[in-house]
């Protein structure tokens, strides 16, 4: 008796779409969307900073391959589809600060906490 093997040729089940980089209070934000829901491991690499995130089952479907960003500590963005089902998220950063990831179907979130100032005191003159 033979067996039979199912095959998919299906593309991938999700993509990636849209990037942007924002900032609100002492957070800056890279939020990634698209559609279907992201799989996806992140890792933090040094010399230079950057966080990788790598989407499983995923095609690139941007128009850009690269977003700049304004807000520290994110230098920017860039993607690229390495293989087929495997696309690359890498936010270069001028240094590692906490960060926090919320995801939600096809949207992803990647928060990091712009570090703190020490306040300056300024020494007064006697009256």
């Amino acid at each position: 008796m033979a067996q039979e093997v199912e095959t998919s040729t299906a593309g991938p089940s999700s993509s990636i779409s849209g990037v942007q980089v924002a900032h609100t209070a002492q957070r800056t934000t890279v939020r990634i969307t698209g559609s279907g829901e992201f799989r996806y491991q992140t890792t933090r690499l040094e010399d230079p900073a950057r966080l990788v995130l790598d989407f499983v089952d995923t095609s690139l479907a941007v128009s850009r391959h690269t977003v700049p960003s304004k807000y520290a500590p994110v230098r920017g963005v860039r993607l690229w589809q390495s293989k087929p089902g495997l696309s690359r998220v890498v936010i270069d950063l001028f240094k590692f600060v906490p960060y926090s990831v919320e995801a939600n179907g096809s949207e992803l979130a990647i928060s990091f906490v712009a570090a703190m100032r020490r306040p300056s005191f300024r020494r007064l003159g006697n009256p």
